[in-house]
């Protein structure tokens, strides 16, 4: 949508795999060339395993809790996502999984903070 909307060459695509599945990378790199669209690739798994290695150790013997550890990997890429915006003075446009709409898994400024949400309804 994005890229009708305001020209394939002003949008750029960001992948963020996070301890991902290489499956999600290669469709995420099939939605990019169908659009003709930049791309661009940061890796995050090492960040998260570092974050979650210093609040392991912050715990003192306590490991984060699973739930904890899920939340951390949406508010990593919303704060590279911003910062990759900020730095090349582009807005972020966003979408939501349709199974978060009606599952109620929206983060607050997590997976949703985007300046401009594009809503998509599923049937």
């Amino acid at each position: 949508m994005a890229a009708k909307a305001i020209g394939r060459d002003n949008v750029i695509a960001i992948t963020m795999p996070c301890h991902s599945n290489s499956s999600d990378f290669e469709d995420a790199n099939l939605v990019v060339e169908k659009f003709g669209v930049k791309s661009m690739n940061v890796d995050l798994s090492s960040s998260f395993t570092l974050i979650k290695n210093e609040i392991d150790k912050g715990l003192n013997g306590n490991l984060v809790t699973k739930e904890a550890s899920i939340n951390v990997k949406p508010r990593l890429r919303m704060t590279t996502l911003y910062a990759i915006a900020q730095s090349l003075g582009y807005l972020v446009i966003g979408t939501r999984k349709s199974f978060g709409i009606y599952g109620s898994d929206i983060l607050q400024n997590g997976e949703i903070a985007v300046l401009i949400l594009i809503l998509l309804v599923t049937f």
